[in-house]
């Protein structure tokens, strides 16, 4: 076995120098462990002897039980296992010594690099010698006379569902630590979302008293503008002085100096609204005058039309009232006549009749009106 091809173990008691450059977090070595695990597995069931199957066992359990310290010294244990598995289809040292599982991982893998010949930076691991190999090879087989096939099996199961069951363990504590992570990063989120709250409504609240502010500003200039253009007269002259800046400003009253300053603006902004009007007055003059004739012609046609319409109306109204008295008298007449047509002479009370049938018939077609 040439152990001169493992790789440099981290001495994390003896050398502190050299232990920063092996500093790995506690998740990343559970996940190197849990890949060599089911690698380890599968090179235990293809290659590995019976009786090195119940020390693989038993270092598992030591493997699992590790603590925060020695998982870096576990990981090395456990490739090592590998190796040797791989390269001679059996453990050796310091697995075959079974009171190694009893001491610590990392002053088992210091007692391991003392064994090296030469440098000890080179963290290699003593060869063994031939005789040696050939006396362990000897008690593999052995062993494997004296485990019955059934015995075998039993022991692969049961360390098949051990390794299965550091791998959920692994897994689980794996999950359970992003759990927490994800709930410290929730209680966050909500920490974040109760302060961006307090900002929105604070930025409302600003907001509010801002569109306020500039309501009663709004409000303050119209109602300036309103009582000063009730004091205009004709053509735009203001009896009296404009006060919009000191209607802002009122507080300040007791402010001399300051309200002299307003009193000041109000003058200006007086001269450049009376400035203003005048120009959009000069400017709009034509033009209104033109809209204002247009609109006065066009209602005057409107009430001339409105009075023809009246004055035919009531024409008519009267012509139809005239019809009906004519049409009243006539058949007033005709009655008399028909009453005391024995009093008159026969052909000219007919005559009378019938001349006083056609001007009613006359007057029932119109044509009496006229």
């Amino acid at each position: 076995m040439d152990l001169n091809k493992r790789k440099p173990i981290p001495d994390d008691g003896r050398n502190s120098n050299d232990s920063n450059d092996y500093e790995l977090k506690s998740d990343t070595l559970d996940q190197l462990y849990k890949e060599q695990l089911s690698e380890l597995r599968d090179l235990i069931f293809k290659s590995a002897q019976p009786n090195d199957i119940e020390i693989c066992r038993k270092w598992l359990k030591v493997f699992n039980r590790t603590s925060k310290a020695e998982k870096m010294a576990r990981n090395c244990l456990c490739t090592l296992m590998q190796q040797q598995i791989k390269e001679y289809n059996c453990l050796q040292e310091p697995f075959t010594n079974i009171q190694n599982c009893k001491r610590n991982l990392e002053s088992v893998l210091r007692e391991l690099d003392d064994q090296l010949s030469g440098n000890l930076s080179s963290r290699s691991f003593p060869n063994l010698s031939d005789d040696t190999f050939k006396s362990h090879c000897l008690n593999t087989a052995i062993v494997d006379e004296l485990f019955p096939p059934l015995e075998q099996q039993q022991n692969m199961c049961t360390l098949l569902n051990e390794c299965q069951n550091i791998e959920l363990k692994t897994e689980t504590t794996q999950l359970t630590r992003e759990l927490q992570t994800l709930r410290l990063q929730l209680t966050e989120k909500q920490i974040e979302n109760i302060k961006l709250k307090e900002i929105a409504e604070k930025c409302r609240l600003e907001r509010e008293t801002f569109e306020e502010l500039l309501d009663n500003m709004k409000k303050s200039l119209l109602e300036s503008i309103r009582e000063k253009l009730l004091d205009m007269e004709q053509y735009g002259i203001i009896k009296t002085q404009f006060q919009f800046f000191q209607l802002i400003f009122a507080q300040f009253s007791n402010d001399k100096e300051f309200m002299d300053i307003v009193n000041k603006y109000d003058v200006d902004l007086q001269y450049v609204l009376h400035k203003h009007f005048k120009c959009e007055f000069d400017k709009r003059k034509d033009i209104i005058a033109r809209h204002i004739c247009r609109k006065f012609a066009k209602n005057k046609t409107k009430l001339r039309q409105k009075y023809e319409q009246r004055l035919t109306m009531q024409t008519q109204a009267h012509k139809l009232q005239l019809k009906l008295a004519k049409l009243n008298c006539f058949s007033m007449l005709r009655q008399i006549f028909i009453n005391y047509h024995n009093e008159f002479d026969k052909i000219e009370g007919w005559e009378i009749l019938k001349t006083l049938e056609e001007k009613y018939q006359n007057i029932i077609s119109g044509d009496g009106l006229k």
